[in-house]
This record gives structure tokens, sequence and C-alpha cells, in this order.
């Protein structure tokens, strides 16, 4: 596995683990969902960067899903409804 792709591995799990932390705290689950959606963001981002693929800075999960079923082995990983889900959590901008 590549060096970078570990790397995104690793942010993602930081990601992971501060929304299992924070799971049980009612009051703070739209930041757990945030960091849902940064985990799954990231160990998508690494498929790309391990299949060679440019990264594309964005935080769209249907695009870099989608980035993924055309350019690289991996093909489909998220359903659609799960993906709607996901990137209506994003809301950063």
């Amino acid at each position: 596995m590549k060096q970078a792709t570990e790397e995104c591995l690793r942010l993602a799990g930081k990601d992971l683990e501060a929304a299992m932390i924070l799971l049980d705290k009612e009051h703070l689950s739209n930041i757990v969902l945030f960091h849902c959606q940064q985990c799954i963001e990231k160990a998508l981002k690494a498929l790309l960067e391990e299949a060679g693929k440019v990264i594309p800075k964005i935080h769209n999960i249907y695009k870099l899903h989608a980035i993924i079923k055309e350019q690289t082995k991996y093909g489909h990983i998220l359903l659609e409804d799960e993906i709607d889900i996901i990137d209506s959590i994003y809301y950063r901008y």
C-alpha cells in the first residue's frame, strides 16, 4: 500500500474514532455525522490514491464514488441511497 494511501486511511480512522467517542452525546449528533462523512470521504480518496488517480478537491461523495466506478477496478462501493444520506450531511459551505 502506498504511503499516501496509508495517510488517508489514518486520517479517516481518526474521524471514525472521533465519531465513536461522541456517539452517545445526543446534542453533538451533527458533529458525529460530520465525522462519519469525513471518514467516508477520506476512505474513498484513499482508494483513488491507491489506484494512482488524481484526487479531486471536492467533498461530494456521489462524485467521488462515480470517479471510482469509472476509473478504478473497485466498482460499486456504496448504494445510491447511502450516498444521498452521506452527501446530505456535508453542509460546510
